[in-house]
């Protein structure tokens, strides 16, 4: 829908609300959502009369992403891969290849999407991988496979805010450069690591940063933490927030 219709919605009666929209969308509605991503810094909102709520606050997760869960310490450390439904980009191949070159001790569960495109090159690699990875499909437990993880290797996405919410220390990869530079707040926070656009990331840069982050607890420790800045409720909270905006309209 363009702007202009979204305007001539605007009622006392009626709110207009956006989600994670950056479009001009935006701009003729009343109340906008966003995770706290640099990319809003550079955005006009010139003619903007609608009240705007960013930051990790209003991160859209589900239910079982509020419950904290005890970290793990185990020996050898547990690495989760996951790069999303279909991995386009192969980050997944890029993942593996990095696993081949670890030289230390590891376990690695390795979710493949239900639209996973790269199987022929998958099964290739596959005689060549460490007995220690695992593959996983249909996982029906999503937020206990990450909880279970000493560290996960991610796309980042809304998984990179799952595995923050449960306070799993990760290096994140970006499919795009806009991507890359939405987990910069991450990185930011503390919350995470990212290593930029995939393209730009080697297996052999990528083997070193797992092996420099399993090897420091302490840095583990410090990403955990910062992500209890994370409290899993974002949906809880943009409902309260616009029922009581349309309850009373003028806040």
């Amino acid at each position: 829908l363009d702007a202009s219709v979204l305007s001539r919605w605007r009622a006392p009666e009626l709110k207009v609300v956006v989600i994670d929209d950056p479009s001009e969308r935006r701009l003729a509605a009343d109340l906008v959502f966003y995770p706290p991503v640099p990319q809003l810094d550079d955005v006009d909102w010139s003619g903007f009369t609608g009240e705007a709520f960013i930051g990790l606050d209003y991160l859209l997760l589900r239910p079982e992403f509020s419950l904290r869960r005890p970290r793990p310490d185990k020996s050898p450390p547990v690495l989760l891969v996951t790069m999303g439904g279909s991995d386009p980009g192969g980050l997944t191949l890029l993942a593996l290849e990095a696993l081949r070159r670890l030289d230390l001790a590891f376990t690695a569960q390795v979710v493949l999407g239900p639209a996973f495109l790269h199987r022929e090159a998958l099964e290739r690699l596959r005689p060549l991988l460490p007995s220690c990875v695992r593959f996983e499909e249909n996982v029906s437990d999503m937020p206990g496979l990450m909880a279970s993880a000493d560290l996960a290797v991610a796309a980042f996405g809304g998984t990179a805010y799952e595995l923050a919410a449960l306070g799993v220390p990760s290096l994140l990869l970006g499919l795009t450069p806009d991507h890359a530079r939405s987990a910069e707040a991450l990185t930011a926070s503390g919350m995470a690591v990212s290593l930029g656009f995939y393209r730009q990331v080697t297996a052999q840069g990528l083997a070193e940063a797992i092996t420099e982050l399993v090897k420091d607890a302490g840095r583990r420790r410090q990403i955990t933490a910062a992500c209890s800045g994370i409290d899993g409720r974002g949906v809880e909270r943009v409902a309260n927030i616009i029922v009581e905006r349309s309850i009373s309209p003028h806040g």
